[in-house]
Parts: structure tokens; C-alpha cells; sequence
């Protein structure tokens, strides 16, 4: 229900912006997908609603658009816009400019979103939240976003065309996960998320021998714990695992340099003696106990 209110909305949104060339909306397991071509005789203004949930966009146009809540975009030419609207509508203005304009996109619900079994709109949601709402991009390649708010062709009727819409939609979230995926890995953590990762290392500092749980970590720094993972890797370059494992390694190393037994440092860092014999090899290529009788290397095996 949510998907035809939004495709009937936006409807009535397209055709007051110009002269409306076609307007076509279907929906899938892909989300409610539109497409529109219009005539812009003038610069338009108009508002519309945007419902929450999950909106991909592209078009080639020259656009203005803006919201109080989530912020805005503007481009000319081809673009890429993906949006997660948090509950209650989120109402934006937009400006349209030049002679003609191209555009289509894709809406799920939160509703759709909770139950659908795509993970890439999983990861699409997931990536705006930890970042930013909403993100817009006008460096994608021209012909695939042509491409994609191109007519679906008529040969397609009835069930087979609901089935093409669906494949558009697909396409379309597919694209937007290519992009935010490397913009993502690309862009350096945003400083408030580096806050996040520098407070969970600290606490994990200062608790090597017991260290929390990740859901306890994430809970004491106040970030979820898929957050706290990914922005701790992008700060760090590791997982917060293998982090808190090197760390006891590295000061196991120190202990054993000091005149610690092999022993009394694996209790230091919370590790049993054979736990700390095997990892310490892996890491360093050596056991303890080598360096205990002073030799840094594994005995040779000749």
C-alpha cells in the first residue's frame, strides 16, 4: 500500500513539473519502481513528501533539492541520489532547471525493508546510516544512468512487465551499492565515528586480560555493535579481535623481555601457557620459551 501511495504522489509531483512525456511506476520484490520524461519549459519549484524508508533515484536533469532534516544535493547533468528517511515524511524542495529531464528510482518502505531478503539493500541501508542519510553522486558513467530511465519497452505486458520493472529495480539497487561500496571504502571515517573507534581502544587498552564482549564494548562507548565493527576497521585496519589479540601479544612480548616466566606472562594477559606458546609463534615466529633461554629465532632444524 505504501509503495502505490508513493507511486500515486509522485505522479501527481512529475506531472505538475512540465509537460509530462511518459510516467510509469510498477512494484516487486525490488521495491516500487518510477520512471519519467518530461518537458520543462521553465525553472520549476515544487515540495513533495518523501515517506520513510529507502529511495534510489538517478536521472540526467539539472536539479536543486533540499530538506531541514536530511540536508540536500544538487547536480547537472547525470546523477545518483540514494536516501534513508527515518519515520514521519520528510518534506523537500526542489528547484528543476533546463529543457528536459530524465530520471527513475526505487522506494521500500520500512516495512519492506525489515522483511525483505536482499541483502544489498541491507548493506545500501546500512551504509547510509553509519554515514550520512543522504548521499548523491554525479560521477557515474552517463549511458548506464540513460540506460536505466530509458522507457521499459511495451513489449512487455501484463505479468512480464511487472517482472521488467522488477529487474530495472534490481539494477538500479545494484548500482547504488557499487557506488556507496566505493565511496565507502574510499572516504576516511567521519570524525565522529573516529570517536567511536578511539573510545572502544581505549577500553580495550586498559582490559586486555578481560576484555568485554563486542555487544559489551559497543554498549559502553554507545554505538551498535555492526557499527562498531566497521568503524573500527576503517580507523584501525583490523578487526577489534585480532586488535585486542595482537595487543596482548605485543605486551606478553614485552613481559617475557623484562624476565617474566612464560607462564606468569600467559596469566597477565589472560591466556593459558599453551594458548599463549602457540599464538605467540604465529605472530612472532618463535614461542616464548625461546626467548626465555634467549634465542629470538625457532631452533634450527638442521
Amino acid at each position: 500500500m505504501e509503495a502505490a501511495l508513493s507511486a500515486a504522489s509522485l505522479s501527481r509531483c512529475v506531472e505538475s513539473c512540465g509537460d509530462t512525456l511518459s510516467f510509469e511506476a510498477g512494484s516487486g520484490r525490488g521495491g516500487a519502481f518510477w520512471r519519467s520524461s518530461q518537458e520543462i519549459a521553465q525553472p520549476l519549484s515544487y515540495r513533495i513528501a518523501n515517506p520513510a524508508g529507502l529511495h534510489i533515484g538517478c536521472g540526467i536533469a539539472s536539479i536543486e533539492t533540499h530538506s531541514r532534516g536530511l540536508g540536500g544535493f544538487s547536480f547537472s547533468g547525470s546523477g545518483i541520489t540514494a536516501m534513508l528517511c527515518p519515520e514521519g515524511a520528510q518534506d523537500f524542495h526542489t528547484q528543476l532547471r533546463g529543457q528536459s529531464a530524465r530520471a527513475c528510482g526505487i522506494f521500500l518502505s520500512l516495512a519492506d525493508m525489515a522483511g525483505t531478503g536482499n541483502a544489498a539493500v541491507q548493506e545500501i541501508a546500512f551504509t547510509l546510516e553509519l554515514d550520512a542519510p543522504l548521499q548523491a553522486s554525479s560521477e557515474l558513467p552517463r549511458g548506464l544512468i540513460a540506460r536505466l530511465c530509458a522507457p521499459v519497452e511495451p513489449w512487455f505486458q501484463g505479468a512480464a512487465r511487472d517482472l521488467a520493472f522488477e529487474a530495472r529495480a534490481l539494477e538500479m539497487t545494484a548500482l547504488a551499492l557499487s557506488w556507496l561500496t566505493r565511496a565507502h571504502a574510499m572516504e576516511p571515517a567521519p570524525q565522529i565515528h573516529q570517536r567511536y573507534a578511539l573510545a572502544a581502544r581505549d577500553v580495550l587498552d586498559h582490559r586486555l586480560a578481560d576484555p568485554p564482549t563486542l555487544a559489551e564494548l559497543a554498549r559502553e562507548v554507545g554505538i551498535n555493535p555492526r557499527s562498531l565493527t566497521e568503524v573500527f576497521r576503517r580507523c584501525f585496519g583490523t578487526s577489534v579481535a585480532a586488535y585486542v589479540t595482537e595487543r596482548r601479544l605485543d605486551l606478553a612480548l614485552t613481559l617475557l623481555e623484562q624476565g617474566m616466566t612464560p607462564g606468569a606472562a600467559a596469566h597477565q594477559i589472560g591466556f593459558t601457557a599453551s594458548h599463549l606458546s602457540n599464538a605467540f609463534h604465529r605472530r612472532f615466529g618463535f614461542r616464548p620459551s625461546d626467548l626465555r633461554r634467549g634465542r629470538k629465532f625457532p631452533p634450527s632444524q638442521g
